[in-house]
């Protein structure tokens, strides 16, 4: 299971670099909650959620998300 940071709007994903990506495997992984909170508060994100991926491909079926204000 990976822990991905994504727009609401758009389904783009964070990069490590701060960027905005569609490519998943490109996304930054973060291990613990605590590094998506941090990321939260240094990059000022609004309208994002923390997207749990399940397996090797994002699925409507297995995966899913919780609004980064609920964290």
């Amino acid at each position: 299971m990976k822990r991905l940071i994504r727009k609401r709007d758009t389904k783009e994903f964070l990069t490590a670099s701060g960027q905005w990506t569609r490519d998943h495997t490109l996304a930054d992984n973060f291990p613990t909650d605590d590094g998506v909170r941090r990321a939260h508060r240094e990059h000022r994100l609004e309208n994002c959620e923390l997207y749990y991926l399940i397996g090797e491909q994002p699925s409507m079926a297995t995966d899913f998300w919780l609004s980064l204000e609920r964290l």
